[in-house]
Parts: C-alpha cells; sequence; structure tokens
C-alpha cells in the first residue's frame, strides 16, 4: 500500500532527476506516470500529432532516464495514465491513431516495471448526445477487447475509470461506469472474454463526489475489481484535484469503503491543482502535506 502521486506537475517544474528527489524527500513511494505529457507521440489529440511516428524501442529509449530516476530515488511506477479521449465520434483516423498509439503504451508500462494502466473508456462529453447504454458498452467492448492480446503479452492490466459529462450552467452527469453496477459488469465481461484477468477498475474520488454518489457504496459495488486510485477533492460541482479536506467529500466513507473490500493497492493521488495555491518556495511542503494524509489513510485502513 505505497503512497503515490502524479508526475507531471513536478517534473514540469523542477526536471526529471530533481523531481524524482523531490518526491521522495516529501513523502512518497511511488508514482503515476502520465503518458500523454512527456510521449505526445502516444497521445495523438491533434492533426500534427497524428502524424508523429516513434517505435517502441524509440520508446522504450526516452523512457529509460525515468525509470532511471524513479529506482535511484526508491520510487516505483504505480500505474501509468494513457490517451484520453480513447475514441472521437466520426473521426476514424484518430481512433485508429489512438488504438494503435495504446498499444505502446501498454509496453511502455511494463518496461517501466508498473502493472496497471489507465485507459478511460469511449462516451459522449456532453450528456444531451449521451447513447444508449447498451451502444456505449458495445462500443467499450469492441475497443477494449483488441487490446488483449497486448496486455497478456505484457502482463498487464488495463483499469476503466469512473467518468462524468457535461450539461447546462456547469452541470456534471454519470457517464460511462459511473454506474458501478455498470462498471462491475464490464469489468467482469471483458474479463470473461479475455479468458483472465486483463481488466481492473480505477476509482475516481474527485468524479465519485462530483455526481453526488455514495463513495462507500460505490467501492463496495467495485469490490476487488478496484485495482487502483484517483484520489482528490472538490466542492462536489467543480473538478478542483485539490489535496483531501480542501473539499467536501465523505473521507470517512471512503476510508470505511477501502475497509469494507480490504483493498490493498497503492493509495495513488491525483492533486495536480495542490501546487497551484502555494507559491513555488512551498512546494515541498505543500507535497509533505498530500504525502502525510496518504499516510494517515493507510494507518487507519492497516488498524
Amino acid at each position: 500500500m505505497k503512497i503515490a502521486v502524479q508526475t507531471s506537475n513536478v517534473l514540469d517544474q523542477v526536471g526529471i532527476d530533481e523531481g524524482f528527489a523531490l518526491l521522495h524527500k516529501a513523502g512518497f513511494e511511488g508514482v503515476d506516470f502520465g503518458i500523454p505529457r512527456w510521449f505526445p507521440e502516444l497521445c495523438a489529440r491533434t492533426d500534427e500529432e497524428m502524424a508523429m511516428q516513434i517505435t517502441l524501442e524509440e520508446v522504450k529509449e526516452r523512457a529509460q532516464i525515468f525509470r532511471t530516476a524513479a529506482e535511484k530515488h526508491g520510487l516505483v511506477v504505480s500505474q501509468t495514465h494513457a490517451v484520453f479521449p480513447f475514441w472521437k465520434e466520426g473521426d476514424e483516423a484518430y481512433n485508429a491513431c489512438t488504438m494503435e498509439r495504446l498499444h505502446k503504451s501498454i509496453a511502455l508500462t511494463a518496461f517501466l516495471g508498473c502493472r496497471y494502466c489507465v485507459i478511460h473508456p469511449a462516451f459522449r462529453p456532453l450528456n444531451a448526445e449521451t447513447m444508449s447504454a447498451e451502444d456505449e458498452w458495445q462500443l467499450n467492448r469492441s475497443l477494449y477487447t483488441q487490446l488483449i492480446p497486448t496486455l497478456k503479452q505484457y502482463g498487464v492490466v488495463c483499469c476503466l475509470e469512473n467518468m462524468f459529462c457535461r450539461g447546462p450552467e456547469g452541470m456534471r452527469f454519470a457517464a460511462a461506469c459511473s454506474d458501478f453496477h455498470e462498471a462491475a459488469r464490464w469489468v467482469d465481461e471483458l474479463n470473461a472474454i479475455a479468458g483472465e484477468e486483463c481488466f481492473g477498475f480505477c476509482f475516481d474520488t474527485g468524479h465519485c463526489h462530483l455526481l453526488n454518489m455514495n463513495i462507500r457504496r460505490a467501492l463496495n459495488l467495485l469490490g476487488k475489481r478496484l485495482k487502483v486510485l484517483h484520489i482528490h477533492d472538490n466542492d462536489g460541482s467543480t473538478d478542483w484535484h485539490v489535496a483531501p479536506f480542501m473539499g467536501t467529500l465523505d473521507w470517512e466513507g471512503f476510508l470505511n469503503g477501502l475497509r469494507d473490500i480490504d483493498y490493498q493497492g497503492d493509495l495513488s493521488f491525483e492533486t495536480f491543482h495542490v501546487l497551484d495555491h502555494y507559491p513555488p518556495e512551498m512546494r515541498e511542503q505543500a507535497l509533505y502535506i498530500v504525502a502525510e494524509t496518504g499516510k494517515y489513510f493507510r494507518n487507519r485502513l492497516q488498524k
């Protein structure tokens, strides 16, 4: 149950080796490696990026600096985060390009010594345009099953995540996998197709809170399917991505839910906006607060 955090903001601000050193000093033991930030060639969002090419060997060569720095400073890669969105309606060139790059992202995950790669499900971002539940499942089934041979080859588990979509006047609505009965069914059916555990779940606390859902009940529905976490807080209205206790999320319910299902995985924080609230001179102290919160959660769970 390692305490982990995203790499992107810290490495952006102080550099790769210095960033891993700072995360270790602040008390972290693992990281969530954001592939989009460091490998734009694997994250085709624009026509320019779609034209970029990179071989798997080039991916590994460029990733070596991250692996070396993590090992040097005693940090593991707890999870990776692949390109988002996974799919764009009517953009077959984008979709084909993204699928091809996801196979390399899975290989990169394994190269970094990591077992879990978070790949968000496909959905329409506007609530007014939401497709039927069955159509959404069939779309995601067709996309995720294309990854099965590569997941098996590299021993990586693809983690789906609970999502939200937009509505009028800033409203947020449940999107793919935010119905946790549905999320559990999707994971089970995909694993049945694979014939082994190639799929799991990434539970995002902030997304759950934005939709005013019972966090303990959600975790109980996921059960052993839960493999990784995105821990962050907000006010129940805006996707803040700040540290626990800076918003209004039910953290007692969160801890009780993890205890109910005997969660043994890492406690990974997706709190990239925390550093925006402090001057650069307080960067280490801000990270320390997040790491200490993780240790507090771990101590509560292990009693």
